[in-house]
């Protein structure tokens, strides 16, 4: 187990960029969530991203609405640093835009 001591302060997200659903997903009716993992670097910039769960017809769009996302780094002791995060997006075909 690894701990941390200091100051430590989260990521948090500064915007995001709503996708479109994707076409063939809705078509077909397919509806659900994505679960992104991603790693946020000491500038914000999204990387390493993947989905690890989800519909995979909604997975690509997933994994495009978070690399287009900014994110404030994480801060320890007041310095950025790396960190990993998870994050769900949510397709729902009553709802035009994913969250």
């Amino acid at each position: 187990m690894v701990r941390l001591g200091g100051e430590v302060k989260n990521t948090r997200l500064l915007y995001s960029l709503n996708l479109a659903y994707p076409a063939l997903a809705k078509a077909a009716h397919i509806a659900g969530r994505v679960v992104i993992q991603a790693v946020i670097d000491e500038t914000g910039k999204v990387s390493n991203i993947r989905a690890i769960r989800g519909p995979f017809l909604l997975s690509t769009a997933g994994i495009e609405a978070i690399a287009k996302e900014r994110f404030e780094p994480m801060l320890l002791n007041g310095e950025p640093i790396k960190c990993d995060l998870t994050v769900e997006v949510t397709f729902d075909l009553n709802n035009p835009f994913p969250e």
